[in-house]
């Protein structure tokens, strides 16, 4: 028990407060956006040393992975959430910082936890099909600054997507205590 809350307190979920014993951190709009930028840092970093050494199959991975994004069509969420973080994953993971790439994989946990009640607006799908295409175009070319620049924008989109959905959803729970 004190193990994992640890971990969730290095996660930033968890805030212990001296003699008073641990909370659940509230998950509000600027608490997302924080972690949100973290990720806009941190992934163009990492995928630039993918993109100067891909192969072929790097490119073939990435697209097996997209295809399989858009054939689900955001039908199933958790399924959609595991093929976004593999396909992200297969940019970074080969990464030799492995404390950056041990970030970025806390970052997409804790993005994952928050993201998982929220729904996906359907501009936002459309989006991300389209933006993880032109990110694999970039790729197979190996034009850093395309696909930094696409990626840059794409993660930007996602966290801003996400702090919208949940002033969203704060208003409408508003709405309904007042009803």
């Amino acid at each position: 028990m004190r193990g994992a809350l640890q971990q969730l307190r290095g996660e930033g979920l968890v805030l212990f407060t001296p003699n008073q014993g641990a909370r659940v951190r509230p998950i509000d709009r600027d608490f997302v956006r924080d972690v949100a930028e973290v990720g806009y840092q941190l992934e163009p970093y990492l995928l630039k040393l993918f993109v100067e050494t891909v192969s072929a199959e790097d490119v073939a991975a990435l697209q097996e992975l997209q295809d399989q994004i858009t054939q689900l069509n955001f039908e199933n969420k958790p399924r959609h959430t595991e093929l976004n973080n593999d396909f992200h994953e297969t940019m970074y993971e080969r990464h030799y910082n492995r404390v950056a790439f041990g970030v970025w994989k806390q970052h997409r946990e804790i993005m994952g936890a928050i993201s998982s009640r929220i729904p996906i607006a359907m501009g936002r799908q459309e989006a991300i099909v389209r933006e993880h295409q032109e990110l694999i175009n970039a790729i197979s070319k190996q034009d850093v600054n395309r696909a930094t620049k696409v990626l840059s924008q794409h993660i930007g989109d996602a966290g801003r997507h996400l702090v919208d959905q949940l002033r969203i959803e704060k208003t409408r729970a508003s709405r309904k205590r007042i009803a």
